[in-house]
């Protein structure tokens, strides 16, 4: 009786398969377009994860192409994830790198924990704070934004 508990504590159980690897796929990039900054008064461009876009400050909003950034995540059928998104990044003009916005504040369209669906994907809508600085030159900004995203 003794060997038969033995042979059942090392029998594989399906809980202690490895799941499946999480995946992170980039469908588009935030863009917070257009607008320009005052040459003395800081401010802060804010698109939200439904698009919408308000700016603060020194901040004049022309409107233009404004969007949330979106990614979707790959993994366990009905598995629950944590998103976990940056405090800040820096983006940088392409141009001219010595120049410099901060990007903060992200925030995602669902509440952690996150279900995936029955064929383990979600897509994710999120938002962020862009703080511009006074007389911040203009131009095309970027930077790497990571996203973090583990199982519950």
């Amino acid at each position: 009786m003794v060997a038969a508990v033995g042979l059942l504590a090392t029998a594989p159980s399906p809980l202690a398969q490895t799941p499946t690897p999480i995946t992170i796929v980039i469908k588009r990039s935030i863009k917070f377009e257009d607008f320009a900054s005052d040459l003395d008064i800081p401010g802060t461009v804010v698109v939200d994860p439904d698009g919408n876009k308000t700016v603060t400050g020194g901040v004049v909003d022309f409107g233009g192409n404004h969007r949330a950034g979106r990614f979707q995540i790959l993994g366990e059928p009905k598995a629950f994830v944590i998103v976990t998104m940056p405090s800040s990044v820096t983006m940088t003009k392409n141009s001219n790198p010595t120049f410099t916005m901060t990007m903060d504040n992200f925030t995602i369209e669902f509440t952690n924990p996150i279900k995936l669906n029955n064929s383990g994907k979600k897509t994710v809508d999120w938002g962020a704070t862009l703080n511009v600085g006074a007389d911040q030159k203009k131009g095309n900004y970027s930077g790497s934004i990571p996203i973090n995203v583990e199982y519950q």
